[in-house]
């Protein structure tokens, strides 16, 4: 059975193997059709066939980029060998590119897609050659021909923005477990709900709101134990919901509806 070492070095090849079929499929379509396809019809369905494929690949791409970062969190698990140097690796490895700063965005930008640029833009060359370089011999009417470009151009941007998106929110394994620490948090907010229905008069539970930067500390503070989500869990419990349980005790959000998780400059978790 492969180890994840060893699919990371198969999702890497595969990351780097897309990107060179959307560059040899781009420079392969718009030499065959500047030759073959002089047509309004025949070129505008070659650049919508290459905005489609090349659309294809890069998703294919940001799927091999986030196994490949999955296989480096697996590899970080204490089951496997040298796990403390698999986690620095992965930790060093992605820094660059995560994040939600512009410079972190600016990178995952060229890492995501731009190699893919140029198979959209020939697709929409191809789509609008005819209008722009007024090439002789269109095979359809003016307005059917306008509406053709359009809506074939609208795709192209459609799939332009999709690949933003997915270079500004790219799925991250991550999310897996920052979901388990919303989970915890929001099973600690329907403990103190309950409690606060116990009480005579009934009392309003506060809030939970936890900022991304908080749980993201919290999820690491559980890796330097192990990769796994017991692990988050427990970390959870250590750095949240434990410590926030000791200050609502005290009194001291009496009378607050919500509770703010955040770092403080130390980054240390505060409640506030």
């Amino acid at each position: 059975m492969a180890e994840p070492s060893d699919l990371i070095s198969h999702y890497s090849s595969k990351i780097f193997q897309t990107r060179i079929y959307a560059l040899t499929l781009a420079g392969a379509v718009l030499g065959g059709a500047m030759k073959w396809f002089p047509g309004d019809v025949e070129s505008g369905v070659a650049g919508l066939v290459l905005i489609l494929v090349v659309g294809s690949l890069a998703e294919s791409n940001r799927r091999y980029t986030h196994s490949y970062l999955c296989s480096c969190y697996a590899s970080s698990r204490s089951a496997w060998k040298d796990p403390a140097r698999w986690y620095l690796f992965m930790r060093i490895n992605e820094e660059p590119w995560s994040g939600r700063k512009v410079g972190a965005i600016i990178s995952r930008v060229g890492l995501y897609w731009a190699t893919f640029l140029p198979g959209l833009a020939g697709g929409l060359y191809l789509i609008w050659r005819n209008k722009i370089g007024g090439v002789a011999g269109e095979t359809c009417g003016a307005e059917v021909a306008m509406w053709a470009r359009c809506t074939w151009t609208a795709v192209g941007v459609l799939v332009l923005g999709w690949l933003i998106y997915g270079a500004v929110k790219p799925p991250h394994p991550k999310d897996y477990f920052r979901r388990i620490i919303r989970g915890e948090i929001g099973k600690f907010e329907e403990e103190l709900a309950e409690e606060g229905r116990k009480l005579e008069p009934p009392k309003q539970a506060p809030k939970l709101q936890a900022s991304e930067d908080a749980i993201d500390h919290v999820i690491n503070k559980g890796f330097e134990v192990e990769v796994s989500a017991g692990a988050v869990e427990k970390a959870a419990e250590k750095y949240i919901t434990l410590p926030l349980k000791r200050e609502i005790d005290k009194g001291k959000f009496e009378g607050k509806e919500t509770i703010k998780i955040d770092l403080d400059k130390e980054e240390h978790i505060k409640f506030e």
